[in-house]
């Protein structure tokens, strides 16, 4: 670590997070580590912005479940939330955020239910961007021989029909 950091940026970093996280060494030293991939990778009139900057930076990232880059927020809480059962690489103690095959079908199930209801045009529009997902307003226009208005308005009616 550099120096200046050590110095001069690193104790405000670990006290304001000690404030915030109690006796928490854990994320105190996270912090501190998130702290000083910032600086390390700020440019030099970054660098001069006060501690207590990079402190509540650091200490937000911390809170709101993020790592250092290329590290999945959601893997670091899983090893967290078990740490204390946490004996190695038993797969069995991370948990499994995918839907399960009851949810999986609940969910086809009121799909069809939902293009069963719709009109011919709504179908249309549907399957169509089904089809290609990266289908524009203007491409959709065309294809239901609507103006791109009509297509954003058919859109929003969609939208508000699946969510009720």
């Amino acid at each position: 670590m550099d120096r200046d950091f050590v110095v001069d940026i690193l104790p405000t970093v670990e006290r304001f997070a000690r404030k915030v996280f109690g006796p928490d060494d854990d994320k105190v030293t996270l912090a501190g580590t998130l702290a000083w991939h910032a600086w390390a990778a700020a440019r030099p009139e970054q660098k001069e912005l006060p501690a207590s900057v990079w402190a509540r930076a650091a200490v937000r990232k911390v809170v709101s479940g993020r790592d250092l880059p290329g590290v999945q927020a959601s893997h670091f809480r899983d090893i967290w939330e078990n740490a204390e059962r946490w004996e190695g690489g038993d797969m069995n103690l991370t948990r499994d955020r995918a839907p399960g095959p009851e949810r999986l079908a609940e969910e086809a199930e009121a799909y069809a239910r939902f293009k069963a209801a719709l009109n011919e045009q709504e179908r249309k529009m549907v399957e169509a961007v089904e089809a290609d997902l990266n289908v524009g307003t203007f491409d959709l226009a065309e294809l239901l021989g609507r103006s791109p208005g009509r297509i954003s308005q058919m859109r929003r009616e969609l939208l508000a029909k699946w969510r009720a």
